[in-house]
């Protein structure tokens, strides 16, 4: 599926991937953007605005915790990561969360993640807002080695 790809297709791929098997997932996963130019486009500005300049991917210190890694190499937002229900279809799905206690707007999000292979997640962003959590906004996180 290639980057320019609508957003609605990434939503509509989204519910047919499975949840993540890898037994450990630790270590370095990079981001990237997907979707429609427009989105690819502002999605870089509209993070770094939130608070994460520059993000990069996250860091998977364990199977249940892990953190923002930046540009500068600074690692921000520690978030807890368990399978739950999505959001998005009520499935089981790999979720980051931030908590409750977490700086504005991040304790609303959550990544949600589907395996699209063992070493490439689909990630939907999605606001725990009534009205707006029915809506994902994709990227795809790839291990690093």
């Amino acid at each position: 599926m290639k980057n320019s790809t609508s957003l609605s297709a990434w939503r509509q791929r989204f519910p047919t991937l499975a949840l993540p098997t890898t037994a450990s997932f630790a270590g370095f996963w990079a981001a990237s953007f997907v979707g429609p130019y427009w989105l690819t486009a502002t999605a870089p500005t509209t993070i770094s605005l939130a608070g994460l300049p520059g993000w990069r991917g996250k860091r998977f210190l364990s199977n249940t915790s892990a953190i923002n890694v930046l540009a500068s190499g600074d690692e921000r937002l520690l978030m807890q990561v368990t399978v739950m229900p999505s959001l998005l279809d009520g499935q089981p799905a790999l979720v980051c969360a931030y908590g409750s206690e977490a700086p504005w707007p991040w304790r609303f999000v959550r990544d949600e993640f589907r395996e699209m292979s063992p070493n490439e997640w689909l990630g939907m962003t999605v606001l725990d807002v009534p009205g707006l959590c029915s809506m994902g906004w994709p990227f795809v996180l790839k291990r690093k080695q």
